[in-house]
């Protein structure tokens, strides 16, 4: 007996999401949500996902890479801005802690053991900084110049957020 299967492929814009709750009828789930085993294609780039538990994937069932890619200043007593090149993290808020002391938030986003926080050189000698987890919801950016935290340090720096 010939065996038909049908193989839904979803047409959305963006990565594929696991919905909040498994009732596809109660109003909750958005455009990119997919059923385990289902699979969704990324109209703009042409990617596709599937979903394994509460995991997505890449249609070869290897997890997803995330990125973060920025440009990030900071004047005065301000809270840093970015410009951001790439973002398939989320949207992480940034926050002056101290001087010399930036945070970026977003929860659950830093899962321990599968961070990794880059930022550029600094151009000025006696600076130096210090990118990392923090937490499962912080990363932290610390500028000194002379051994001492110091604002106002950083213009246009590159900085790199990858979760594997």
């Amino acid at each position: 007996m010939d065996i038909k299967r049908r193989q839904v492929i979803k047409r959305s814009t963006g990565v594929a999401t696991v919905p909040v709750s498994a009732d596809h009828r109660n109003g909750d789930w958005i455009v990119t949500d997919i059923y385990e085993g289902e699979l969704m294609q990324d109209i703009t780039t042409g990617l596709l996902y599937t979903r394994l538990g509460n995991d997505i994937l890449d249609a070869n069932g290897k997890p997803l890479v995330k990125n973060y890619r920025a440009l990030i200043s900071q004047v005065s007593t301000s809270a840093p801005s970015v410009i951001e090149f790439e973002n398939t993290i989320g949207a992480i808020v940034w926050t002056r802690i101290s001087a010399g002391k930036y945070m970026g938030t977003l929860v659950g986003a830093f899962t321990i053991n599968k961070v990794e926080c880059y930022c550029g050189t600094p151009m000025v000698t006696d600076r130096v900084y210090n990118f990392y987890r923090k937490s499962a919801n912080a990363i932290e950016l610390y500028t000194y110049e002379g051994g001492v935290l110091t604002d106002a340090i950083i213009d246009n720096l590159s900085i790199k957020i990858t979760i594997n």
